[in-house]
């Protein structure tokens, strides 16, 4: 374990190798450009607030209802996926269907680990008969199909982002798709927990820092390595902002580990899911040994 003083001097170093901006200076820029990108266009906003509307409506509506667009889970990994449900939710604002998902993951209903922000998702009963495309169909190939018309539903389980100019609104179009997924997953998502999240997590509670370490799919469970540096960086920042709670994120039970065991000296108490990680899609990139 570290002390407090050889964790800031740490955390120091690195700020001074890196000229990195203070940290309440990154958190304010980072969450004023989140609001610049996906809040304040005139143009998204009234679209997002217009389909909000269409959407409660359209799903109280079983003649409406019908003709709703379902995202059915891919066999992918859980950032594949994202890029698949938001594609599905720009091609359902363009053509005027409702989104619906059908997001199963080991048998678990993942819609109870991402709070809805208004919309209710889960697929209503008599959606029967809908056409159904498997394989990884592009944004612009999706809408191909459902323009029309016509009063069917579709059930796509595409994991291709969204970036077509004749599907994303005109102020999303950019050079990397993670901005129109980043402001879909908001606008179909609260980022809070949900109850589910506080069970696993021994219902934390109250006022808390949180770290996210992601990892790619080969370091996914015990086999990331090189932790120590990002483990004291973080866990600095968490104590000189006078945090005594952190929730610790990671497909890394390494990183996990390390976390409990460098915050008990600093007087952290850390939340961490104890379960391991493994990859949605039953493999962690090239290593096959993780199947």
């Amino acid at each position: 374990s570290r002390s407090l003083g050889d964790i800031k001097t740490c955390a120091s170093k690195h700020e001074q190798r890196s000229h990195k901006k203070p940290l309440k200076l990154m958190l304010d820029t980072r969450e004023q450009r989140f609001q610049h990108e996906c809040t304040q266009d005139k143009q998204v906003r009234k679209i997002f607030a217009s389909y909000k509307e269409f959407h409660s409506k359209c799903r109280a509506s079983p003649k409406c209802a019908q003709r709703g667009l379902i995202w059915k889970t891919c066999k992918e990994g859980l950032g594949d996926q994202f890029r698949g449900l938001t594609t599905m939710l720009f091609v359902a604002m363009r053509s005027g269907r409702p989104l619906f998902l059908a997001w199963l993951e080991s048998g678990q209903d993942m819609l109870q680990f991402f709070p809805e922000t208004g919309l209710d998702l889960s697929p209503p009963p008599g959606m029967d008969g809908c056409k159904n495309y498997e394989g990884k169909m592009t944004d612009q190939e999706v809408y191909n199909v459902v323009k029309t018309p016509s009063t069917s539903c579709y059930i796509f389980s595409t994991n291709q982002p969204p970036r077509s100019y004749h599907v994303l609104p005109d102020a999303m179009h950019t050079r990397h798709f993670w901005k129109p997924i980043a402001c879909g997953l908001n606008f179909l998502f609260s980022p809070k927990l949900s109850d589910r999240d506080r069970e696993i997590l021994n219902d934390i509670s109250g006022s808390y820092a949180a770290i996210h370490h992601r990892v790619s799919d080969s370091h996914l469970g015990s086999r990331f390595k090189d932790h120590d540096r990002m483990i004291c960086r973080a866990l600095s920042c968490v104590k000189m902002l006078g945090f005594s709670k952190v929730l610790v994120v990671s497909g890394s039970d390494t990183t996990k580990t390390r976390a409990r065991a460098s915050a008990a000296s600093l007087g952290l108490q850390v939340f961490a899911s104890s379960t391991l990680a493994q990859h949605t899609g039953g493999i962690c990139g090239r290593n096959a040994s993780c199947r």
